[in-house]
């Protein structure tokens, strides 16, 4: 664990940082106003793609993203996941050779569909 999580305000509080629809941030805000690792939250939370969700250094995930853009930041990439769909998507979308594990991912869901769409015509 990164030391300056134990000294984070919000120990023990996830609840207060990951809302539901329509809540409001203004509860976690106000305890990252008086957090005393506030920036390294933030910093973290901008270096890594993961959780992107909630409320991180007193910003929500919109405002994290206007911060980077504002700023000129580019976002890390996120990991690929093998032996995924998603794991295959991404490798196609960053222009990669699709791995083993990825393609075999691919090639089940496609048979799967096949098995699915000919019961459905079967029934």
């Amino acid at each position: 664990m990164t030391d300056w999580i134990e000294l984070a305000e919000c120990v023990g509080m996830g609840h207060l940082f990951f809302l539901e629809p329509g809540e409001s941030s203004a509860p976690a805000k106000a305890l990252c106003a008086v957090c005393p690792v506030r920036d390294e939250c933030l910093d973290d939370s901008l270096r890594h793609p993961e959780p992107w969700h909630g409320i991180f250094g007193g910003l929500t995930p919109r405002e994290r993203r206007n911060y980077v853009r504002e700023h000129g930041m580019k976002r890390p990439a996120r990991p690929i996941e093998h032996g995924t769909l998603a794991g295959y998507a991404m490798e196609r979308r960053r222009g990669l050779e699709t791995c083993r594990l990825c393609r075999e991912a691919h090639s089940a869901r496609i048979q799967l569909n096949k098995q699915r769409r000919l019961a459905k015509v079967a029934s």
